[in-house]
């Protein structure tokens, strides 16, 4: 609890004889100017301890936690809706959130995650190298990634309305090489360290 300055004095002046103030006026100045340096001190010592929790610091203090997080502030980010990005820190090298992230880069479906340290995945009557599992070797730290075909969809036919205007295409015959790329970095970025993975793109 933060004391004032005349509690600062008092609690000072307890702990000096009482002759002290006796014998000259200029001592209890000197206490007065003590108690309201330590009432300054208190201050900004619980200040400082203050913008030690996400909750309660701001500016600068702020972007310390969010650095120490990996969470930079985005560009014109305010304090308020910056706070619960610092605070709600995901795991992003689990399967779970590795699916998230690959899925939003996804043209058509969903991605599929297969972890190899699952026992249930080989050799059993219900998926023995079925067209999910597939046959490897590496059976511990490791994990398949299975993705629809990424060919991006024609958006018109070749008929007399729509003759591949500008906003009309007529697809593609095979999937974008830098699409996959990103989804690798992506893996390479948030996967945990001497885990090993397989990216498929099913036909």
């Amino acid at each position: 609890m933060a004391l004032t300055k005349a509690q600062w004095f008092a609690k000072l002046k307890s702990w000096v004889p009482a002759w002290v103030f006796q014998r000259s006026d200029r001592n209890e100045a000197i206490f007065l100017g003590m108690a309201k340096t330590f009432e300054q001190m208190q201050g900004d010592v619980d200040a400082h301890f203050a913008e030690t929790f996400i909750g309660s610091a701001s500016g600068e203090f702020l972007d310390l936690h969010g650095h120490e997080r990996s969470v930079p502030r985005l560009p014109g980010e305010l304090d308020i809706p910056y706070r619960p990005r610092i605070r709600t820190i995901k795991n992003s090298s689990n399967c779970p959130t590795l699916k998230e992230l690959v899925d939003s880069q996804l043209l058509n479906g969903e991605s599929q995650f297969i972890e190899h340290g699952d026992i249930n995945n080989f050799l059993n009557r219900e998926a023995f190298l079925n067209r999910d599992i597939i046959n490897t070797k590496y059976t511990y730290n490791a994990f398949t990634v299975l993705v629809d075909n990424q060919r991006r969809p024609s958006e018109s036919f070749l008929n007399r309305e729509d003759f591949c205007n500008r906003q009309d295409f007529i697809g593609q015959l095979e999937s974008s090489v830098s699409f996959f790329d990103r989804i690798v970095q992506i893996i390479n970025t948030n996967k945990a360290f001497g885990v090993f993975y397989r990216l498929i793109e099913r036909a």
